[in-house]
C-alpha cells in the first residue's frame, strides 16, 4: 500500500517561492506639544500628547546661557516611515516660551511600492516666543516615498528656525533611487496672512540624473529656515552668510524671504557628515545673531 503526501509536481515544488506585493500599512500618528514660560520666564512643557510611534523624551535645559530655554529630544519606536503612515506633529511656543526641539536621530523612509508616507507639521510662536525646530535629515532608501508639509504662524515679535533637510542612501550599495520626495513651507503671521510659500518635488530618478538645476552630481539636501516678525532680514541673512563663508565642501545660497519675514538658505552636499555639519554650523550662528549667546552642542 502506498500513499501519496503531496499533489504537487516535484518541478513546481523546486520553483523559487515569489514574494507577495508589499501591501501599504497605515499607521496615524499624532503629536502635540505646547511650551510655556512659569512664573520665573523658565519654559516648561505645559502640555503633551503623543500617539505612536512618537516618544518625547525628558525635557532639558542645555543651555548656559539661555538657561530658561526647554530642550527636547523626539523619538520613534516605528523604526521609520513607511507607504500609508500618515504623522502629524503640533508644536506651539505660547507667548515668552522658548524651545528647541530636535530627534535623536535620523528618520529612515523605507521601500514603498505602492503608496507613500506623509508628514504633516504645524508650528506656531506666540509673541516674544522663540522655537527652533531642528530634525535630522530624513534618510530616503530605494523606492521611499515621502510627502512633507509644514506650515509655520508667527505672532508679533516672534522667531523660529526651521530645518528641512533628506538624503537618499541604498543599503544595498547599488545606488539605487528613491521614488519622490516633495515639500510644502508655508509661513503666516498672526492675521493668518500667507508670507512665504515654498513648493517642490524631486524624483529619485531625476536626482540619479545629476541634471543641472534639480540636484546636480549632489545626493543630499537642506533647507535653514529663520522667519521672524522680531529680527530684521537682513541680519538673519548676514548670519547666513557669515556661516556660509568658509563651507567649501557644500553648494548653497541664500536669500531674505518675502514680505520681509526673514531668510533662508538652501543647501547641497555629496557627503552626509558634511551636510549636518553645515546645518549644525548655521543654526548655532543663527543662534547667536538672534539672542547674542552661543548654544551648546546637542549630543546624539
Amino acid at each position: 500500500m502506498s500513499c501519496s503526501t503531496s499533489d504537487v509536481m516535484p518541478e513546481a515544488a523546486l520553483a523559487p517561492r515569489v514574494p507577495p506585493p508589499v501591501s501599504p500599512r497605515r499607521t496615524t500618528g499624532r503629536l502635540e506639544l505646547v511650551f510655556a514660560p512659569d512664573a520665573q520666564g523658565r519654559s516648561f512643557l505645559s502640555r503633551q500628547f503623543a500617539s505612536y510611534p512618537f516618544h518625547v523624551c525628558r525635557v532639558q535645559y542645555l543651555d548656559p546661557d539661555l538657561p530658561d530655554m526647554a530642550s527636547l529630544y523626539l523619538q520613534s519606536s516605528a523604526g521609520g516611515l513607511f507607504a500609508g503612515d500618515v504623522l502629524g506633529v503640533s508644536i506651539t511656543c505660547k507667548p515668552g516660551a522658548m524651545a528647541h526641539v530636535t530627534t535623536q536621530a535620523s528618520t529612515i523612509a523605507y521601500r514603498m511600492p505602492n503608496g507613500e508616507a506623509c508628514q504633516r507639521t504645524d508650528l506656531e510662536v506666540g509673541e516674544n516666543g522663540f522655537l527652533e525646530y531642528v530634525p535630522d535629515p530624513v534618510i530616503l532608501f530605494p523606492q521611499a516615498r515621502l510627502k512633507n508639509r509644514l506650515k509655520l504662524n508667527l505672532a508679533s515679535n516672534a522667531t523660529a528656525i526651521v530645518v528641512d533637510a533628506f538624503l537618499s542612501h541604498d543599503p544595498g550599495g547599488a545606488h539605487r533611487p528613491f521614488g519622490h520626495y516633495s515639500s510644502e513651507t508655508e509661513i503666516t503671521d498672526a492675521a493668518g496672512r500667507r508670507l512665504m510659500l515654498d513648493r517642490f518635488h524631486i524624483s529619485g530618478m531625476a536626482r540619479s540624473a545629476g541634471n543641472v538645476g534639480i540636484m546636480g552630481a549632489y545626493g543630499m539636501q537642506a533647507t535653514i529656515l529663520a522667519a521672524s516678525t522680531a529680527v530684521t532680514p537682513q541680519s538673519l541673512l548676514s548670519a547666513f552668510r557669515e556661516g556660509l563663508a568658509d563651507m567649501p565642501s557644500v553648494y548653497a545660497a541664500a536669500s531674505t524671504l518675502p514680505n520681509d519675514c526673514g531668510a533662508w538658505v538652501r543647501l547641497l552636499a555629496d557627503d552626509g557628515a558634511v551636510l549636518r555639519h553645515a546645518v549644525a554650523k548655521l543654526w548655532m550662528g543663527l543662534r547667536w545673531g538672534i539672542t547674542g549667546r552661543a548654544p551648546a552642542p546637542r549630543r546624539k
